[in-house]
């Protein structure tokens, strides 16, 4: 998994998201998956778009929607069905996408929360998030 962190390309860091990144990270790779986590130049530093190519640049070799094949590990997804900074269509794509090619890919949407790290409805999603391999049976 590649984690980019939140605030919107103007503050923080991989660890700003604190204690909710932390349980996350420990519970996901104690289940045995990889979590990557970048950073990116900010705002108050670097004019956007700056963070979208650094980022671009640090997940491309793990870019989902372009290297989808049928031997890819399997994906979790987590979106807030109202984030106004990511549009949910953009994860029901790439689960699709990772489905027809015969990739194992879980989506679930969190009713009315925003964007993870920045919107206090997605604090309910971390008991979801922290419980990953009950959520991805296949």
């Amino acid at each position: 998994m590649l984690y980019i962190h939140g605030s919107a390309w103007l503050y923080g860091g991989r660890a700003s998201d604190g204690a909710a990144f932390d349980q996350m990270q420990r519970s996901l790779i104690g289940r045995g998956f990889v979590l990557a986590s970048i950073d990116y130049g900010l705002g108050s530093l670097y004019q956007f778009p700056a963070q979208i190519d650094e980022a671009k640049c640090a997940g491309r070799a793990a870019s989902a929607v372009t290297y989808i094949g049928p031997r890819q590990p399997p994906y979790f997804i987590v979106h807030g069905t109202k984030d106004p900074l990511v549009p949910v269509g953009q994860s029901k794509e790439l689960a699709q996408r990772l489905q027809a090619a015969g990739t194992p890919a879980r989506l679930v949407l969190v009713p009315n929360a925003g964007h993870v790290g920045m919107d206090p409805a997605m604090a309910g999603a971390t008991t979801s998030v922290s419980s990953a391999s009950s959520l991805c049976r296949w």
